[in-house]
């Protein structure tokens, strides 16, 4: 089964269109505020998604599925209280808002971290993408075509906007409309429209329609609204690991970790395991990541090593870090650095 969450982000694409300042998703979003919700028919599944956090660095997202033939009897609050019952999958996502990554995705309902591969990267590309204002005479009409050289007097077709499962008769929403570029994916090339609720309660969309000569979806908010509480208050988190062997190149040393994005403030340490009292020498680095497969090279000059370490001595490596949690990891067996 798609992950809503992930089908709903690949559809906010935009092509270069010309007209009014663009929109983007990731602002829509970050004006929200924890709780805000909506949730979204898709097929043959229904998804409640909603904020569980976010702050200037993050974003938090909670996404719990379930059948579209279930009928939820209880208010959404209520239905998270009783552990959501029915529902076919409960996820978490974390967006690192300045890198423009996911950084991370659980699920509670397996017990495990989900693994990030490239197609789940490529949505929070999208967040950055624009959005443009569709005009009036592209929406969808309602009612039959009119014959051939009449005029089209039809009104333009909007979503029913339904807040706090209340329906808001009187709404009005804000149209844009965009274009899947030519790729080798299944939506390639397809024209989509999007609508807002012109009120701006929630930062969610309340339609999606994608179509194309191969492919149709169509994404449909049925209830959006705010203050929903989680039972989970955080995003469990993975611990990191040096990878060993340590490697030397020309001119540096690398300790490599596999480390997920959040890991970011890192303290690197040579223990020395040639004295009595195994002095603990802090040592300056620099930092490249591999984001996709979430490796760490820590690069230490051989300037560094030269001035900070003895080279006759044997030592271990540790790193430390407090955020997002405290965690000290050291490597097994003390080494000699061997360089020139």
């Amino acid at each position: 089964m798609k992950r809503f969450f992930i089908s709903f982000f690949l559809l906010i694409n935009s092509c270069s269109l010309s007209g009014s300042e663009p929109l983007y998703l990731k602002d829509k979003l970050c004006q929200g505020e924890p709780g805000d919700y909506a949730v979204i028919k898709q097929e043959k599944f229904v998804s409640l998604l909603f904020i569980n956090s976010l702050n200037a660095e993050t974003i938090l997202f909670e996404e719990i599925t379930y059948p579209s033939n279930q009928k939820i009897k209880t208010s959404w609050q209520e239905w998270i209280d009783q552990k959501a019952p029915g529902h076919t999958s409960w996820l978490m996502y974390e967006i690192d808002l300045k890198e423009k990554r996911l950084s991370e995705c659980f699920s509670f309902s397996q017990g495990g971290w989900l693994q990030l591969d490239q197609n789940n990267q490529f949505l929070c590309k999208l967040l950055y993408l624009p959005l443009y204002t569709g005009h009036d005479d592209l929406r969808k009409k309602i009612g039959p075509e009119p014959q051939a050289g009449e005029p089209d007097l039809r009104k333009a077709w909007a979503p029913k906007i339904t807040f706090e499962h209340e329906i808001d008769k009187a709404a009005t929403t804000d149209y844009f409309r965009t274009k899947w570029p030519q790729d080798q994916s299944e939506i390639s090339n397809s024209d989509i429209e999007i609508y807002f609720d012109s009120k701006q309660r929630t930062p969610f969309p309340h339609w999606i329609d994608l179509r194309s000569p191969h492919y149709t979806l169509t994404a449909q908010t049925l209830d959006a609204g705010s203050h929903l509480r989680s039972p989970h208050r955080e995003m469990p988190r993975r611990l990191f690991e040096i990878l060993e062997p340590i490697e030397i190149s020309n001119d540096n040393v690398h300790i490599k970790l596999h480390a997920p994005l959040y890991y970011k403030k890192i303290e690197l340490y040579a223990i020395d395991h040639s004295t009595t009292n195994r002095e603990n020498i802090s040592l300056n680095f620099s930092i490249e990541r591999d984001f996709d497969q979430e490796i760490v090279d820590l690069k230490l000059s051989k300037k560094e090593i030269r001035r900070k370490l003895n080279l006759a001595h044997h030592y271990t490596f540790a790193c430390l870090t407090d955020e997002p949690i405290g965690y000290y990891f050291e490597t097994k067996q003390p080494i000699r650095i061997e360089i020139e």
